[in-house]
C-alpha cells in the first residue's frame, strides 16, 4: 500500500470540522478590534457550515464583535482554504472546514493550496458521522442490499465533492466489492446531494449526520432484522439511512506534548 494510499484511508475513517489560518504573524493590536470572518469551505446547510454558525454565535458574544459567516464551496473544501492562505495573517480570517480538505491536496498535489504550508491549524472541534441516504426509488434498507442492488444494475451516488471523506468511503468500502457497479456525482456540498437524492436524482447520498438530520421528517431510520416484526415493512419515508453492521469510529486524536 502506498504512503498516499494509506494516508487517504486514514482521513476516511475520521471525519471533523477543522478551524484554521492563514500562516500567522504575531498580532499588533488587541483582538479582536473588528469584525472576525468565517470562511466556510462547503454550502450553506452541511455540517461544517452548522458547525460554523453555532460558534460564530456564541464567539460574537464572547469577543464583543461581529463573527461572520461566509461560505466559498468548491473543490472539496480547498477553494476556501486558498482564499484564506491568502488573506493578511492576522487573526481576522478563519477558515472552517473539513478534513476533506486535506485529502484533495493529497490527490491533487498540482493544487496551489499547500495545506501545511499554507494554513496554520487551530482546533478540531466537531467529529462527524457518515451516512448513506438512498433516494425514494432505490429499495434498498441496508448496505448488503445496497451492494446486492449494485451487483444487478450500475447505481450513482452523490457526495460533498471529489476527495471529500463520504467520497471516500464509498470508494474504499462499496465500489471495491466484487461485482458492484457504482458511478461518483459530485457535488458542491452534503446539502444539495441530499437534496438531490431526495427528488430521486441520485440513487445513494454519502453525508455527514447534521444534514441529514436536518431532514428528518423526509427519512426514516432502518431497524435492525433482530427488532423488525415479522415481515412487515414500515411505512415508506422519501429517504432511508443504510444500516451498517460494522460502523466506522473516528480514532481519538494523541494530545500533543
Amino acid at each position: 500500500m502506498t504512503k498516499l494510499r494509506r494516508n487517504l484511508m486514514a482521513l476516511a475513517l475520521c471525519s471533523a470540522t477543522l478551524f484554521a489560518l492563514s500562516d500567522p504573524t504575531p498580532a499588533q493590536d488587541a483582538f479582536p478590534s473588528r469584525t472576525v470572518r468565517f470562511v466556510v469551505g462547503f454550502p450553506p446547510g452541511g455540517g461544517v457550515d452548522a458547525v460554523a454558525r453555532l460558534f460564530a454565535e456564541k464567539l460574537s458574544v464572547i469577543f464583543g464583535q461581529p463573527v461572520v459567516v461566509m461560505n466559498h464551496p468548491g473543490a472539496a473544501g480547498g477553494i476556501a482554504g486558498k482564499q484564506v492562505s491568502a488573506d493578511p495573517p492576522d487573526g481576522y480570517t478563519v477558515l472552517v472546514n473539513s478534513n476533506s480538505m486535506v485529502v484533495y491536496s493529497l490527490m491533487n498535489p498540482k493544487t496551489d493550496l499547500v495545506v501545511e504550508r499554507d494554513l496554520q491549524a487551530v482546533i478540531s472541534v466537531a467529529p462527524q458521522a457518515i451516512i448513506l441516504v438512498a433516494s425514494p426509488n432505490t429499495p434498498v434498507n441496508s448496505v448488503s442490499e445496497l451492494i446486492a442492488l449494485a451487483r444487478t444494475r450500475p447505481l450513482n451516488y452523490g457526495t460533498p465533492g471529489s476527495g471529500s471523506i463520504p467520497h471516500l468511503v464509498i470508494e474504499q468500502l462499496l465500489t471495491t466489492q466484487p461485482g458492484v457497479h457504482m458511478q461518483h456525482v459530485p457535488f458542491q456540498g452534503a446539502s444539495p446531494a441530499l437534496t438531490a437524492a431526495m427528488a430521486n436524482q441520485i440513487d445513494i447520498a454519502s453525508v455527514t449526520l447534521p444534514p441529514a438530520a436536518s431532514a428528518k421528517t423526509q427519512m426514516r431510520t432502518v431497524r435492525p432484522p433482530s427488532t423488525a416484526r415479522g415481515t412487515r415493512r414500515p411505512s415508506p419515508r422519501p429517504c432511508r439511512r443504510l444500516r451498517t453492521s460494522h460502523p466506522l469510529r473516528a480514532p481519538v486524536p494523541a494530545r500533543r506534548s
